[in-house]
């Protein structure tokens, strides 16, 4: 039962931690290609007129 409930509770510390790390050096960055990403191509649809 220990085993078991180990192996998700190591899974689900990496999956909210990377997203959490990855968001970070985004907003820091704030590039023309992040906020394409962040708008979904809105943002290139405005650059592109």
């Amino acid at each position: 039962m220990t085993q078991k409930q180990q192996k998700p509770n190591q899974k689900r510390e990496s999956t909210w931690k990377k997203p959490t790390a990855d968001q970070q050096p985004t907003l820091e960055k704030l590039t023309d290609k992040d906020l394409d990403s962040v708008a979904g191509g809105r943002s290139r649809s405005r650059r592109g007129r």
